[in-house]
């Protein structure tokens, strides 16, 4: 992870490109944030899901019934 931070920041920084300190400072304090059993960090995610439906010459295939 910190390589890549180390690329994405020193390279793509906002609003200008970050030092490698800085760099150094954050990626201390991300490592120390995991690390705390008090952060719980959560993300909301959808989730969409189906099957392609098989054609009438599948071996599988079954007409709707309505």
């Amino acid at each position: 992870m910190e390589e890549w931070l180390f690329n994405v920041l020193t390279k793509y920084g906002d609003p200008s490109s970050w030092s490698t300190d800085e760099v150094l400072v954050y990626v201390a304090q991300m490592r120390k944030a995991l690390t705390d059993p008090r952060i719980n960090a959560h993300q909301y995610a959808k989730r969409i899901w189906a099957r392609k439906p098989l054609l009438e010459g599948d071996s599988h295939f079954r007409p709707w019934k309505i």
